[in-house]
């Protein structure tokens, strides 16, 4: 029943489209079949026979479009039958209106295997689960999420201009850019009140969508004011018995969910406002209804479109669905009837990108440009400002332009041109795959693929295993000076006294051995980036009531478009240039117990520099181990208070900093300017 009401909208698309080379109504292939003595009707043009038919009516159809003395007779002659197979053909379909089936025949391939197809994605058990599992996270990771609403409006808007640029040239981009404003204020206002302006109403009769991506639209507005009315009924009953207890409890789901309505609200209007103002700049230009509801629905992320296999791949990857059809919109941007405007933006970008990068972002320190992480640099437009980096998001699948000039400029900086392809290849796959960094960027290997390629719901297990996030970065810190150490001590700074840290230390007096970092991890899995915000601020307010000094990446808000580096980018890059001299070392070992001359000689010629940092590095390991040390007995000494320990911990970490910056700047003397002379 609910396949018939999509087959009478496919029927008045095919009226409206009167394209037969499309969809046409009751015209099957028919056959000629010799039928003697049965009963036909003969269809006659100037008194000569132009066919017969097995029914009056189909006689009477095939009558109406012919010109001349037309006659219908009805006969029993031996005569030949044009009729069509009571089968249906691979391309047709039935639609009922009003009891009477009409036969109607998709004649575009591509949508007539699509129609095929609908509705038969016939999910087991487990896949269901996980698309229940998945509907629940891109709620909590996204609508949920305050800290998503800012990115993803900037992402958003920066993505849409261009796909508008490249389809309905810059005139239209410019006229939505100046209706953006307008645009997510009536949103805004629709979506707290449910009074539609003029625009929206016309927008959501052509098709437009007001709800985000995962929800349903705001027809449900009715629903949840009977929801709230029985809240606060809910509140009021409780005092009036005198149950303060139960009273409150309502009270704070009633304030919960408010405070997720807003949260709600304000990622939908920052979702669609881009559409809503491309819709009106649409008819500003005076193109029509249709046209501007086409381009709205396809501005950014089409959410609609699914595939054949759409329901199945975004039950067992979340967001699939949306990274698929973002790189479909660049592609319909980038190959627009005005490309060549679009061209020109992401050029503007690559541009960009390789003049912030050869600028390093406007610090004056180069070791501090590239102690910065991959994924902050790859994500943002990142500008030195104070004693750390500001961040401007870059938007979805554009950033692979971006990072071409990114990695051109560093490539030309550091002379390391061997490795501009791999980082080209990565950002491809990072922007244009559905799976993104989780198989690719800086640190990708063997264990971030299978944690990249795992299932969603499975992800939490192999990304604990392997100790590595779908970001290439470690789970927890691992000491190679201590393969012992508890994991209830892996733990970075920032976590220390948080709730993570507590609740550890209360299950290993239970005789149960986790990481913070896993508690944190399996929190932030579980509840997206609105736990993550939630249990950010509590700690943020805990350790501030403590007299601590918070750093940038705890504060909420603040960390979406700030951020410090510290020893751990600059532990990261000396284990980089660690294990690229111990290779050349190894190489030299290996033809040496071969009794290659040749070999070592020319490893000798083109790596020596690289094997005496090899030997310093050895040196140097144990001087960084007794710094590891000093961190691991002040995290272990219980007489500080949280306040004293992280502030001697950082501290420490200055000064292990301090090796690692000393071998950096050696290896960068010694094997880094040999690169460059060699390229």
């Amino acid at each position: 029943a609910e396949k018939n009401r999509v087959g009478q909208s496919l029927l008045a698309a095919a009226i409206e489209l009167g394209r037969d080379d499309i969809i046409s109504i009751d015209k099957p292939v028919k056959r000629a079949v010799l039928r003697p003595g049965t009963t036909v009707w003969e269809v006659r043009v100037d008194g000569r026979t132009a066919g017969s038919f097995a029914s009056e009516r189909d006689a009477r159809i095939a009558a109406r479009s012919l010109a001349g003395n037309v006659a219908i007779r009805k006969t029993n002659d031996l005569h030949v039958v044009y009729t069509a197979s009571p089968m249906l053909a691979d391309n047709e379909t039935l639609v009922y209106v009003k009891g009477y089936a009409i036969r109607l025949q998709i004649n575009d391939a591509l949508m007539s295997r699509a129609y095929g197809r609908m509705g038969q994605e016939a999910l087991n058990g487990i896949v269901r689960a996980g698309a229940m599992l998945n509907r629940y996270l891109s709620k909590v990771y996204t609508g949920y999420n305050p800290e998503f609403l800012l990115t993803n409006i900037a992402r958003d808007f920066g993505a849409g201009l261009i796909n508008i640029t490249g389809k309905e040239g810059a005139g239209v981009a410019a006229r939505a850019v100046r209706n953006y404003p307008k645009a997510f204020a009536a949103l805004l206002k629709y979506a707290f009140t449910g009074k539609a302006s003029s625009l929206i109403t016309r927008y959501r009769e052509d098709g437009g969508n007001t709800g985000a991506a995962y929800l349903t639209d705001l027809e449900r507005l009715g629903g949840q004011v009977a929801t709230e009315f029985a809240a606060y009924n809910g509140v009021l009953k409780n005092l009036k018995a005198g149950d303060m207890r139960n009273a409150a409890r309502a009270a704070g789901r009633k304030t919960f969910g408010v405070a997720l309505k807003l949260l709600e609200n304000l990622n939908m209007a920052g979702e669609n406002a881009m559409r809503l103002a491309a819709y009106e700049a649409m008819l500003q230009s005076g193109k029509t209804r249709a046209d501007a509801a086409s381009l709205a629905k396809n501005a950014t992320v089409n959410f609609n479109r699914k595939g054949e296999i759409g329901a199945t791949a975004n039950a067992l990857y979340l967001f699939f669905n949306a990274g698929v059809q973002g790189t479909a919109a660049v592609v319909e941007g980038l190959t627009g009837k005005h490309k060549y405007q679009a061209w020109g933006l992401t050029g503007g970008m690559a541009l960009l990108g390789y003049l912030l990068a050869s600028s390093l972002g406007g610090a004056d320190d180069e070791e501090e440009y590239d102690r910065l992480d991959d994924y902050a640099k790859t994500r943002n437009m990142v500008i030195w400002s104070g004693d750390g980096w500001v961040k401007i998001p870059v938007p979805y699948g554009y950033g692979f332009f971006w990072n071409l000039g990114r990695s051109v400029a560093d490539a030309r900086r550091t002379g390391r041109t061997d490795k501009l392809p791999w980082h080209l290849a990565s950002s491809f796959v990072e922007e244009f795959t559905p799976f993104g960094a989780a198989v690719a960027g800086e640190k990708a290997d063997s264990k971030q693929f299978g944690v990249g390629i795992t299932p969603t719901a499975a992800q939490p297990l192999t990304v604990v295993i392997a100790n590595k996030t779908t970001m290439g970065l470690p789970l927890m810190p691992e000491n190679p000076f201590d393969e012992h150490q508890p994991d209830r001590d892996k733990k970075f700074r920032g976590t220390e006294g948080t709730l993570a840290d507590d609740l550890a230390g209360a299950l290993e007096s239970a005789g149960v051995d986790v990481s913070p970092e896993t508690l944190k991890y399996l929190w932030r899995t579980g509840t997206g980036g609105a736990g993550r915000s939630l249990i950010s601020t509590v700690d943020a307010a805990t350790l501030t009531a403590q007299g601590a000094e918070l750093d940038i990446r705890e504060i909420p808000f603040a960390r979406l478009v700030y951020t410090k580096t510290d020893v751990r980018g600059a532990r990261a890059r000396y284990y980089r240039l660690a294990d690229e001299a111990e290779a050349a070392m190894s190489e030299f070992n290996r033809a040496r117990k071969r009794n290659d001359f040749t070999s070592m000689n020319a490893v000798i010629s083109n790596k020596k520099e690289l094997m005496a940092l090899d030997k310093m590095a050895d040196r140097m390991g144990k001087a960084i181990k007794a710094k590891r040390d000093q961190v691991q007995r002040i995290r272990l000494n219980k007489e500080y208070t949280v306040t004293e320990r992280r502030v001697l911990l950082k501290a420490a970490e200055k000064e292990e900093q301090k090796l690692y910056d000393m071998y950096i700047d050696m290896w960068k003397r010694m094997a880094g300017e040999n690169r460059s002379a060699a390229h």
